[in-house]
């Protein structure tokens, strides 16, 4: 939506109640660039009732808050607020006032605020950790922080801010261009969360480190309720010397029942790590939902791949599971093993296994997947990127024979893109000269 376009920007006014309004007094254009002012507020409001707003302003060239900030507390019922005002140019003035008129919702409960790629900096982001802090019925917060140019003094205050949010059962944070110091005080807006059930923390790309990631660690250990876990850490130059901090923080998070982790582009080479989180796996006793992302890892002790997969086997509820060892470096042999474990999920109704590039040597891998999927009798929806891989035709006829087994698949993806199976398709052709199809 363009608030260039008046008759566009009309309808978003009929649909919050007419309580702004939109005309040519209230657009503003610089010569170099257009800036936009939101409406001014109407004497009389007619939106006592409402009490889930969604507002998406993104990319709309927004420069001033100051009238949305002072009708927004008239919404006087609203209990879920959706703010998405990313890819914007608002500055620090604003965000103190949108602040204020947040804490004057003494009703919001659930707060969704997009504020990635804008303009303000420093002292601004702290009123907004102070003001989210004063919210007394704050029960779900997502931030979205990512790509503004604040400084090393706003994330102390941030977390110090953030941690004072003591009722919150769920948190998503997503940030960027966090160095190694400023990890530290974002992770301490984890203490005091003993009402936590639901955690995303997305923190890729971020220069965290070894120090920061095992401070990090040692954080989430104190979350014992979690019951669902969200962990991005790819691209975030972590050793295996996290290893020690990592397996205490799993082996306390006894009650989680969705854990997503993203280890990905880390300098992980021994599997020490892998191997604890097979270890912490058993522990988690009401777990439904499992997803490991490994890419480009170097597994160069391939047991640790086996211990994982037997340690994933004897989760009896797990329902849900999705690997990602995409371009990561394991022996053939450890694969078919770690695949060979996974039959005995029995309770498996989605299975989602993401192998391209995973630099096996022969095609025993898909064998044994083959052999897998045919003792995995609930599988319901499945997903197989086998693509770039050394696949054989035996490989491919087991394969085949074992999906056929799987009579309850209602949802099916198989990737089998590799340059071996091409090759024998342009020779195929070009030797017999006959218009042939080949559909794999």
């Amino acid at each position: 939506m363009l608030f260039q376009d008046n008759q566009r920007f009309s309808y978003l006014n009929r649909f919050i109640g007419n309580y702004f309004t939109a005309g040519e007094k209230n657009v503003k254009k610089s010569k170099k660039q257009s800036v936009f002012k939101l409406g001014e507020p109407k004497t009389k409001l007619k939106c006592f009732n409402v009490k889930n707003l969604e507002l998406d302003f993104r990319l709309n060239d927004i420069s001033n808050l100051s009238t949305f900030s002072l009708a927004l507390p008239s919404f006087q019922n609203i209990q879920v607020l959706d703010l998405n005002l990313g890819a914007n140019r608002i500055k620090d003035k604003d965000i103190p006032l949108l602040s204020s008129s947040i804490i004057k919702c003494e009703k919001l409960q659930k707060l969704t605020l997009d504020l990635q790629m804008n303009s303000f900096k420093d002292q601004s982001l702290s009123s907004l950790g102070s003001g989210l802090a004063q919210c007394p019925n704050l029960s779900y917060l997502a931030l979205d922080l990512r790509l503004n140019n604040f400084d090393d003094a706003v994330y102390s205050s941030l977390g110090q801010a953030l941690a004072k949010c003591t009722l919150l059962s769920t948190f998503i944070l997503d940030l960027r261009r966090l160095s190694n110091r400023n990890v530290y005080k974002i992770a301490s807006a984890l203490d005091n969360k003993n009402n936590l059930k639901n955690l995303i923390l997305k923190l890729d790309q971020n220069k965290i480190g070894n120090d920061g990631a095992q401070y990090l660690f040692s954080q989430l250990a104190k979350c014992i309720n979690l019951e669902s876990l969200t962990l991005q850490l790819s691209f975030v130059m972590m050793e295996d010397q996290v290893t020690s901090s990592f397996s205490f923080c799993f082996q306390k998070l006894t009650n989680l029942r969705l854990l997503d982790l993203n280890l990905s582009y880390n300098n992980l080479k021994g599997g020490k790590l892998v191997s604890s989180l097979g270890h912490a796996i058993t522990k988690f006793s009401h777990i439904t939902t499992l997803k490991l992302d490994l890419k480009s890892l170097n597994l160069e002790d391939g047991k640790c791949l086996t211990d994982l997969g037997v340690r994933i086997a004897s989760c009896d509820n797990l329902s849900n599971l999705e690997v990602d060892l995409e371009n990561t470096y394991i022996e053939g042999y450890n694969v078919s093993i770690f695949f060979s474990t996974l039959s005995k999920s029995v309770s498996l109704s989605c299975l989602k296994l993401f192998l391209m590039s995973c630099n096996t040597e022969n095609d025993e891998f898909i064998i044994q997947i083959a052999k897998t999927l045919e003792k995995l009798k609930n599988i319901s929806n499945l997903t197989l990127d086998l693509g770039d891989n050394e696949i054989q035709d035996q490989g491919l006829n087991k394969l085949a024979l074992a999906l056929k087994k799987c009579q309850k698949i209602e949802s099916l993806t198989l990737n089998l893109e590799q340059k071996n199976i091409y090759s024998f398709i342009l020779q195929n052709q070009s030797t017999n000269n006959q218009k042939e199809q080949f559909i794999w």
